[in-house]
């Protein structure tokens, strides 16, 4: 939750959060090559050290941000 509200502050719309079963460490960050490349998501990234990862996504979501079991330890 607290992650939404520093994301909406950079301009990037969170459209929803769920808890999932797939195993990430880290922070992972999926869309397109083309929405990788955005500002948006250039953020994102250098703010959470995420890793990119190239996925067409189902609509309406640009991007995925996917935050690991190690995530809350680094901040």
């Amino acid at each position: 939750q607290e992650v939404s509200l520093v994301i909406s502050t950079i301009g990037v719309k969170v459209i929803e959060t769920k808890q999932g079963s797939e195993t990430v460490v880290d922070c992972t960050l999926r869309g397109t090559s083309h929405e990788l490349n955005t500002r948006a998501a250039k953020k994102l990234i250098r703010l959470f050290k995420c890793q990119e990862e190239t996925s067409a996504l189902q609509a309406p979501a640009n991007l995925e941000l996917i935050l690991g079991e190690d995530f809350s330890e680094k901040f």
